[in-house]
């Protein structure tokens, strides 16, 4: 089917002078070059992700203690549904601009890109508004202590106050690699994550005396500023998709729910993996006998 509409809608076959670039960095290559190309950064993207989590651990153990760490623990689960809806935006953006792309419809693909930002904000309000409220029974379900609960709430509530800038930050990526510009994605991972566990977590931890917390705005920071520089660099025109300020204003494209659609199959693939993890901290809480052995747990 796409095929039939790529031929309806450029029945040339020719490669449109505009956006050149993108389209050699998609599809200017052999295909198993393209692929090796185009999977680099990601892969560099889901190690720095991942190696988020294991470093700031480290961190909030030495300083904080046993407590923190089983703090931290406990809200992974929370974690891992805030940042569910920040890969579902970013899957939207990066599946539906690229095959606007090769359909040589461009002007369509900035008013995508706008559409998709003003989604953000939705994302951004819809977690806070879910996760906030049933912490504290879903800790006390879980039967961790009062003072983990308390450490994971100080760790977990900058986390989802600030998802906007999470969800705004992986939309921006999503942009990136409908471009064909994976290396970029993980070239800005990998110096987030230098920075952010490097300098700004242990600066908050034993400067600032910021606890749990500390882990938290040193994500935040990892998220936001790449976040927002790379808003301000597409608007300001830098990067392939040109938006413009006004088009945030205008009426959702008609190709922005097809995203939206293939983007909400990445967000039930993501909470299927985390929800579960509720159901399992419940039974870990019911096999320990105590605060101390739920720590250890």
């Amino acid at each position: 089917n796409e095929t039939v509409s790529l031929h309806e809608e450029n029945p040339t076959g020719k490669i449109p002078n505009k956006n050149e670039d993108e389209i050699y960095r998609l599809a200017g290559r052999k295909p198993l070059i393209t692929i090796f190309h185009l999977m680099f950064g990601p892969v560099i993207s889901q190690v720095t992700g991942a190696l988020y989590g294991v470093i700031n651990s480290i961190w909030i153990s030495k300083k904080v203690g046993e407590t923190g760490l089983s703090a931290m623990a406990t809200e992974m689960t929370f974690e891992g549904i805030q940042r569910a809806f920040g890969f579902f935006l970013m899957i939207s953006a990066s599946t539906k601009i690229s095959q606007l792309f090769g359909k040589g419809l461009f002007d369509e693909a900035t008013q995508v890109v706008c559409d998709l930002l003003r989604m953000t904000l939705v994302c951004g309000v819809i977690v806070p508004a879910i996760i906030i409220p049933i912490h504290a029974p879903l800790c006390k379900w879980f039967k961790a202590s009062p003072a983990a609960t308390d450490l994971g709430y100080q760790y977990i509530l900058p986390l989802v106050s600030c998802s906007v800038l999470t969800c705004i930050n992986l939309t921006c990526q999503g942009f990136l690699q409908a471009e064909g510009r994976t290396l970029l994605i993980g070239i800005i991972d990998l110096v987030a994550l230098v920075v952010a566990c490097g300098a700004i977590c242990p600066l908050c931890l034993y400067v600032f005396d910021a606890g749990t917390s500390s882990a938290a705005i040193a994500t935040v920071c990892a998220d936001g500023i790449p976040g927002i520089i790379l808003t301000i660099l597409y608007f300001k025109g830098v990067f392939g998709i040109k938006p413009h300020p006004k088009q945030l204003l205008k009426p959702f494209s008609k190709h922005s729910y097809p995203a939206l659609v293939v983007g909400l199959s990445q967000l039930v693939s993501y909470l299927s993996g985390y929800v579960p993890g509720i159901f399992i901290r419940n039974l870990i809480g019911l096999s320990c006998g105590s605060d101390h052995i739920y720590d250890i747990a």
